[in-house]
């Protein structure tokens, strides 16, 4: 090696090397799109071993158009006009949307799949009065004040524009690193949701507790207007076994991917000293609707709690594994 980046042979003559930061994100990139593959085999033999149609298909094709165009952008910016940080920014986007698409689907997988097993609602109050907290009280106290109810209502949907905010921000500041380690926590965080949910079905507070909606003076809660329950309830008893591509619901109670995505969201932006704060304002008050928009019991976001703490750190492990391979290749 007669310099960085540069490989002496001989006569003189050199040969420019992959920069390592380079070769690790190829590397990155590889993997992702591996796990994105085999998600795809196991969603396809998931929807075969439970009868589970899709429904809805061609009504669904604006949430699907992005793909195609991120993957002509990343096509065009990496190898016909190469402008990396766009390429990059392009392929992360269609990576993440991908990731959501298909764990999406798959959580209707899961709930068929948990069909054996029985609601665990009880076990989940207990475990929240064990460490003595009183869901209900907690509904009661926020329905008592409209503005903290109104508030906690556009809170609970602050994840959706997160999820753009930290592939913005990351690919603007050159974190490339970071965005494909959110990347891959992301993967992580939402397959483990899924697994335990098979094992830990749950219908939520709101269900267990039979807080009806006309019960409620200022809350409307989105599992409440979105009928979770009962969507999750025929999945599991009467059908119809289909999954609605146009209106995707999120059916797993515990764990609490709102809890896990939040917290993931907060370690994303951390370095970024400008949106540190406000990250970390915005999901906490997503954390503080999760009980109350999504019927998540407070065990529910321990437990998303864990899974994020799990899925950055085995997403850590993976790339540091993958990058030391990609240099000794």
């Amino acid at each position: 090696m007669s310099g960085a980046g540069v490989i002496a042979v001989p006569g003189g003559m050199t040969l420019a090397a992959a920069h390592p930061a380079a070769t690790g994100a190829a590397g990155a990139t590889r993997l992702l799109w591996a796990l994105i593959l085999a998600t795809a085999a196991l969603l396809a033999a998931g929807l075969a071993a439970t009868g589970l149609t899709l429904a809805h298909i061609a009504q669904a094709w604006p949430m699907a158009l992005p793909i195609p165009v991120c993957l002509a952008v990343t096509l065009v910016y990496r190898h016909l006009r190469p402008v990396p940080r766009i390429a990059d920014f392009a392929e992360d986007a269609c990576q993440m949307i991908v990731i959501i698409g298909l764990m999406a689907i798959l959580d209707y997988v899961a709930a068929v799949a948990g069909t054996g097993f029985a609601y665990r609602d009880s076990w989940l109050a207990a475990a929240d009065a064990t460490i003595g907290l009183d869901w209900p009280s907690y509904i009661a106290f926020v329905d008592a004040r409209p503005w903290l109810a109104a508030l906690l209502a556009v809170a609970y949907v602050f994840i959706n524009p997160m999820f753009l905010l930290v592939l913005g921000a990351l690919t603007l500041t050159g974190r490339r690193a970071r965005m494909q380690h959110f990347l891959l926590a992301l993967w992580l965080s939402l397959a483990l949701t899924l697994a335990v949910f098979v094992l830990m079905p749950a219908l939520g507070g709101y269900a267990h507790f039979a807080i009806a909606g006309d019960s409620l003076a200022h809350l409307h809660p989105l599992y409440l207007t979105a009928g979770i329950a009962p969507a999750l309830d025929a999945l599991r008893t009467t059908g119809p076994l289909t999954i609605p591509l146009d209106e995707l619901k999120g059916l797993a109670d515990f764990p609490s991917f709102h809890t896990a995505g939040a917290l993931l969201f907060i370690w994303a932006l951390w370095p970024l000293p400008r949106l540190r704060w406000a990250a970390l304002a915005a999901n906490l008050l997503t954390l503080a609707a999760t009980p109350v928009e999504g019927a998540h019991y407070f065990a529910d976001m321990l437990a998303g709690t864990l899974v994020a703490v799990i899925a950055i750190t085995l997403a850590a492990s993976w790339l540091r594994m993958t990058r030391r391979t990609a240099r000794q290749a």
